[in-house]
């Protein structure tokens, strides 16, 4: 389907969204991210230092991938990276990046809610250039 979109002129772009939904039945790809972002401290932590889940009613109680951190940024664009190489799309609507809520969240590279929540789309939208600028 994407080389027939691309031989009639078209792009191919996908809407992403930053969260990690659910966990998924034990052995799905989706349950060992979610078992690996924990374990790997790679999501934005609530004020007490466990994983933040998502408040908002869109995707509710996903966890956040802490883009702040750029192995996490790496991490997530990598498990993205067969849709660029192997499929051929040619990029990536980045939305959501409004789920962070909470002044008192903690992020890896130090700072709390107040100060990067509204970065947050920025690093989640500069993950994806930094996929795009390494194909």
């Amino acid at each position: 389907m994407v080389d027939a979109l691309h031989a009639d002129g078209l792009r191919v772009v996908l809407w992403q969204i930053p969260v990690l939904k659910g966990r998924g039945p034990d052995g799905t790809q989706a349950a060992l991210d979610w078992d690996e972002a924990i374990a790997r401290n790679m999501v934005v932590l609530d004020e007490d230092g466990v994983p933040y889940r998502n408040r908002g009613f869109w995707f509710h109680d996903a966890l956040l991938p802490d883009f702040t951190d750029p192995r996490v940024r790496h991490w997530w664009t990598e498990r993205r990276r067969y849709l660029v190489d192997e499929v051929g799309i040619d990029g990536f609507k980045t939305d959501g990046g409004e789920h962070p809520w909470g002044m008192g969240l903690r992020y890896a590279d130090g700072t709390y809610g107040a100060e990067t929540n509204n970065r947050f789309p920025v690093l989640y939208a500069r993950a994806y250039h930094e996929l795009m600028t390494r194909v």
